[in-house]
């Protein structure tokens, strides 16, 4: 029947039967004889209910084709997909990529394990992938903590638990599973408020005897514990003998005693600490943390009268790092560091910092506690700034001090305005008391980082010539291995770089590396 009654465009129909007259003359003269074809118009019908199902059938072949076209499509997609080079990757290399996923997202494991089937694999059967819990709104049920814990055996865990969000009660059924893991927990992080010290407090003197690193997190005055007598008095870490970090941040000072808080810890344990509290709780940390060697020490301006410094602290730290601003400086003065070998210092002016500006003033009041410290050492090889003005301060203070010439790693970061810059390089060129020799004889990695947004290109090339100029002029007596040189403003790039690469061709061919253009 398709090939008798083929398909032609409307309206010619002639071809559906050669031995009827189909034209649109026949077809208007029938009109015009008012005579009723009754035989046409079945034979017509018929032919179209043929042609409707024709039609349908062969729809329903075109619907089944799709739907194996879609399949094969979708068949060769997932098939290509064995192609990618990460499915070449043996499971070895594989777990050493997921090692690397942040974990500050406690459903990472999980999250990774839902990519493929081979994921989901590798993910369940790594131990290490699951020692690190973190339950920042705890509300987690238990039943998946014992799970968790179950896939990381027999890893050391790495937890933490953040409470100051959490009802009491529910802290109350967290903290006390911490007795069932301590004796696998390496690393130990509780953010509390007045409302948890309770539970803290009932842990057992030996519930942690694994942990090396502590994170302490102390909210007494949190917005929810007004009224509560609660005291953080716990014996939990006395018996944690391999601890050695602790890091300690008190909001208030609430607490002025710390052997009244963590009772027989082992404080003389501790060789890396950071705190950040009042000068007085430091100043107390500071005298139990007798083999301290790494510290960072943040204050917060203290309420009400300063507490008096008279106690020397002579401690054997290599690396220290200050940061707050001078309320402090009373303690500083008071450090005694002939042995330190890295200094980082972030201290703001209390004036210059509540909005005075005063400059002079500000570098006349900061210099003792820079000159002492400078002046201190002889075997500084680090020393970072994050203030121009306090390395001017230095400069202007310590002439001649035997510390710049063991320093061999130079970082400053540039806040401010950049009118102190020319004057800065002037000091890095040459010292004081000669035109010839540098003033860091050791030198060998400067650090500039300008945290300022290009305006001009004059301010560009006056700020990058005499830098070229410092660095010409010292490659001579005592040549730099890296110079890094970072603009975090986005004008200007592109002439940093040809401007350098102009004027220091010949360091460039001489070894020096030049960073933080791109």
């Amino acid at each position: 029947m398709t090939s008798r009654f083929p398909f032609v465009s409307s309206p010619s129909i002639d071809c559906l039967d050669p031995q009827i007259d189909w034209s649109r003359q026949s077809l208007t003269a029938l009109l015009r004889s008012n005579i009723v074809p009754v035989a046409d118009i079945q034979r017509i019908t018929l032919f179209a209910e043929n042609t409707d199902a024709q039609v349908a059938a062969l729809d329903v072949q075109l619907k089944a084709l799709n739907v194996q076209r879609a399949a094969l499509v979708w068949r060769a997609t997932a098939a290509r997909s064995l192609l990618s080079p990460v499915r070449l990757l043996p499971d070895e290399l594989l777990l050493h990529t997921f090692s690397f996923v942040s974990y500050d997202i406690s459903s990472i494991p999980m999250r990774v394990a839902s990519v493929c089937k081979r994921w989901h694999d590798v993910v369940y059967s790594a131990p290490s992938l699951w020692c690190n819990l973190r339950l920042p709104s705890c509300k987690v049920p238990l039943s998946i903590i014992d799970a968790w814990m179950e896939r990381s055996l027999p890893m050391p865990l790495n937890m933490q638990l953040g409470l100051r969000s959490t009802p009491e009660s529910r802290s109350i059924e967290l903290v006390s599973k911490l007795p069932l893991y301590g004796r696998r927990i390496q690393t130990l992080r509780l953010s509390l408020r007045r409302h948890h010290f309770k539970a803290v407090n009932a842990l057992p003197h030996d519930s942690f005897p694994a942990l090396e690193a502590l994170a302490l997190d102390l909210d007494p005055f949190g917005s929810d514990s007004f009224g509560s007598p609660e005291r953080l008095v716990t014996r939990a870490f006395a018996g944690s003998r391999m601890l050695r970090r602790l890091a300690f941040i008190m909001h208030t000072e609430a607490f002025h005693d710390v052997n009244q808080m963590l009772l027989d810890f082992p404080f003389a344990q501790i060789t890396d600490a950071f705190i950040y509290s009042s000068p007085s709780m430091i100043f107390k940390f500071v005298q139990e943390l007798k083999a301290l060697r790494t510290a960072a020490f943040v204050t917060r301006r203290p309420l009400g009268q300063r507490s008096p410094f008279t106690e020397l602290v002579d401690l054997p730290i290599d690396t220290l790092e200050l940061q707050g601003t001078d309320y402090s400086e009373p303690f500083w003065i008071l450090f005694s560091l002939p042995g330190f070998r890295e200094f980082l210092c972030n201290l703001m002016h209390s004036l210059y910092s509540a909005g005075f500006s005063d400059l002079h003033s500000y570098l006349f009041d900061h210099s003792p506690l820079l000159d002492r410290v400078v002046r201190g050492s002889t075997s500084i090889t680090r020393l970072v700034m994050r203030s121009m003005d306090e390395w001017l301060s230095v400069l202007d203070v310590v002439k001649g001090s035997p510390a710049f010439e063991s320093i061999q790693v130079l970082k400053i970061s540039v806040y401010e305005d950049l009118s102190l810059w020319p004057r800065f390089m002037e000091m890095l060129t040459y010292h004081p008391t000669s035109s010839v020799l540098p003033l860091f004889p050791r030198l060998q990695v400067v650090v500039f980082d300008i945290r300022l947004s290009r305006r001009q290109e004059t301010e560009v090339e006056r700020i990058d010539d005499s830098l070229a100029a410092m660095i010409l002029s010292r490659w001579k007596v005592c040549p730099l291995v890296v110079c890094h040189y970072l603009w975090m403003g986005s004008v200007g790039r592109l002439t940093v770089r040809e401007h350098f690469s102009a004027q220091l061709q010949s360091c460039f061919d001489d070894g020096l590396v030049m960073e933080g253009f791109a």
